[in-house]
Formats: C-alpha cells, structure tokens, sequence
C-alpha cells in the first residue's frame, strides 16, 4: 500500500514532468521556427547544450517508465499513454534539430525532414498498435474467465 502510495506520488511528478517539458520543447521548436531566416550566425554558443540537456531530461522519464522496478508493477497500458507522451517530445525534440541543422544547407531541408517524418508516422502507428493490442488482450473471454 505504501508503494502504491509513492508510485502515485511518483505519477504527479512525472505529470508536471512532461508538462515542463513540453513547454521547453515546444519553446525550443518555435524559435528554431523563428529562427530559420536569420542565416547570418546559424550557430550560436550554447545551441548544443540546451539540445542535449533538453533530449536526457526527456529520455530519463522514458527509461524510469519502461525499466524502473516501481513502475514496471504497474499495467503496461496504464504507463503506455505517459510512454509515448515523453516520445512524442524527444521526437519534437529531434524535429527542432533537424530544422536547426538545415539552416546551414536550405537545399538539404527535404532529405533532412523526411526521415524524421517517416520516425513520427511511425510512432503514431506503433502506439496505435501497441494500444489497440493491449485493449484486445484485456477484453479477450480468456482473461475475463481463467
């Protein structure tokens, strides 16, 4: 009981957690948006940093939700929305770079992004996936009568 306790203790955290960093990434995104017809100093001190602060403060709560002892007791379709949640931010997150990385060759924009589209429709499809399998196998007759 008190580990349920600590584990929904943990669950608002990890909430503000991804609200924070939504906000950060979604920051990030914009002025990279904003950005993009400054070509005159593309690479500013600090870009790196703040990119690679923002991507392990995003993938730490991925790893904790996928591995973490307290976490793993929990159903996986309970921890799967947070899952992705955090995902889809890396995957902002990576968007953003590849915006920031194609300010220095424009003709390379299109090779750039398309990969990293083709990672977001994937992922989309993989949650879908994973989610309505999951559904399926907690409403199947064999689980609702062992």
């Amino acid at each position: 009981m008190i580990e349920d306790d600590l584990t929904e203790k943990r669950s608002g955290i990890m909430r503000e957690l991804r609200w924070a960093l939504i906000g950060a990434n979604s920051t990030f995104l914009l002025t990279t948006i904003a950005d993009l017809p400054n070509q005159t100093n593309p690479w500013f001190p600090g870009w790196y940093a703040i990119f690679l602060a923002l991507s392990v403060a995003t993938m730490v709560p991925i790893a904790r939700l996928l591995f973490a002892i307290q976490w793993t007791r929990k159903p996986m379709l309970e921890r799967l929305g947070s899952i992705f949640s955090f995902t889809a931010l890396e995957w902002l997150l990576l968007l953003a770079l590849g915006l920031k990385l194609a300010q220095t060759a424009a003709s390379s924009l299109p090779q750039m992004m398309i990969p990293i589209v083709v990672v977001g429709i994937l992922l989309a499809a993989i949650y879908g996936f994973i989610r309505r399998r999951l559904c399926k196998a907690l409403q199947s007759p064999e689980s609702m009568f062992p």
